[in-house]
Protein backbone atom coordinates (compact mmCIF):
# COMPACT_ATOMS: atom_id res chain seq x y z
CA UNK A 1 0.00 0.00 0.00
CA UNK A 2 0.99 3.68 -0.57
CA UNK A 3 1.91 5.39 2.00
CA UNK A 4 -0.02 9.04 2.80
CA UNK A 5 4.26 10.42 2.27
CA UNK A 6 4.31 8.94 -0.56
CA UNK A 7 0.86 9.75 -2.48
CA UNK A 8 1.97 13.33 -1.27
CA UNK A 9 5.59 13.09 -2.44
CA UNK A 10 4.32 11.87 -5.99
CA UNK A 11 1.99 14.70 -6.62
CA UNK A 12 3.94 16.29 -10.40
CA UNK A 13 3.59 20.24 -10.35
CA UNK A 14 3.58 21.67 -14.22
CA UNK A 15 3.19 25.29 -13.60
CA UNK A 16 0.15 26.19 -11.40
CA UNK A 17 -0.80 22.45 -11.97
CA UNK A 18 -0.53 19.45 -10.08
CA UNK A 19 -1.21 16.19 -11.01
CA UNK A 20 -1.16 12.70 -9.37
CA UNK A 21 -1.74 9.58 -9.85
CA UNK A 22 -4.26 8.18 -6.90
CA UNK A 23 -3.89 4.44 -6.23
CA UNK A 24 -6.84 1.78 -6.10
CA UNK A 25 -5.31 1.03 -2.30
CA UNK A 26 -7.02 4.95 -1.25
CA UNK A 27 -10.51 4.19 -2.64
CA UNK A 28 -13.47 3.41 -1.65
CA UNK A 29 -15.15 1.29 -4.81
CA UNK A 30 -14.56 4.10 -7.11
CA UNK A 31 -13.41 7.01 -6.04
CA UNK A 32 -11.23 8.03 -3.32
CA UNK A 33 -12.00 8.62 0.55
CA UNK A 34 -12.80 11.95 0.99
CA UNK A 35 -10.09 12.95 3.36
CA UNK A 36 -7.20 12.26 0.88
CA UNK A 37 -8.96 13.99 -1.75
CA UNK A 38 -9.01 16.87 0.33
CA UNK A 39 -5.29 16.30 1.56
CA UNK A 40 -4.35 16.11 -2.42
CA UNK A 41 -5.97 19.19 -2.70
CA UNK A 42 -4.42 21.04 0.15
CA UNK A 43 -1.11 20.32 -0.49
CA UNK A 44 -1.63 21.40 -3.70
CA UNK A 45 -2.53 24.54 -2.52
CA UNK A 46 0.23 24.62 -0.77
CA UNK A 47 3.07 23.75 -3.24
CA UNK A 48 1.26 26.55 -5.64
CA UNK A 49 1.44 29.30 -3.13
CA UNK A 50 4.22 28.81 -0.73
CA UNK A 51 3.91 29.42 3.10
CA UNK A 52 0.41 30.13 4.19
CA UNK A 53 -1.35 30.88 7.58
CA UNK A 54 -2.43 27.77 9.06
CA UNK A 55 -5.96 25.87 7.52
CA UNK A 56 -8.57 26.35 10.61
CA UNK A 57 -11.05 25.77 8.87
CA UNK A 58 -12.76 24.08 5.08
CA UNK A 59 -15.95 23.96 3.41
CA UNK A 60 -15.19 20.78 0.80
CA UNK A 61 -17.82 19.52 -1.67
CA UNK A 62 -17.30 16.47 -4.03
CA UNK A 63 -19.27 16.47 -7.07
CA UNK A 64 -18.20 13.29 -8.74
CA UNK A 65 -15.83 10.55 -8.59
CA UNK A 66 -12.14 10.54 -8.30
CA UNK A 67 -9.74 8.12 -9.07
CA UNK A 68 -6.55 7.19 -11.55
CA UNK A 69 -4.68 10.27 -12.56
CA UNK A 70 -6.19 13.24 -10.92
CA UNK A 71 -5.36 17.03 -11.88
CA UNK A 72 -5.76 19.43 -9.42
Amino acid sequence: MTTFIELLASIVATGNVHTVVAPASWSQGRTLYGGISSALCLEAVQRAMGPLPSLRSAQIAFVGPAGGSLTM
